[in-house]
């Protein structure tokens, strides 16, 4: 929810299938970034984010979701939430 309020397009999988089957799933809907939650994440409120292209994976804390979203698609963020790059 908070990156949809923020702009960006999501998905949401939350399918009891493998990592192989559920990345197929990035990659045939040409997805730029992942975010993986697990149980671990989800007790210390963070996130893996993984950017595809370039295969960078970070664990960040809930709080730096748009900021780091912004960071890996700096330039493919066009939407109207007022965002302005600097």
């Amino acid at each position: 929810t908070m990156c949809r309020s923020a702009g960006f397009i999501t998905d949401f999988n939350i399918q009891e299938r493998s990592m192989k089957s559920q990345f197929k799933s990035v990659d045939r809907k040409q997805a730029k970034v992942c975010i993986i939650v697990g149980e671990d994440e989800v007790k210390n409120n963070q996130v893996n984010l993984k950017h595809i292209e370039s295969q960078t994976q970070v664990t960040i804390s809930i709080d730096e979701i748009i900021d780091t979203l912004d960071h890996y698609l700096n330039e493919e963020h066009e939407c109207h939430c007022g965002h302005v790059e600097e």
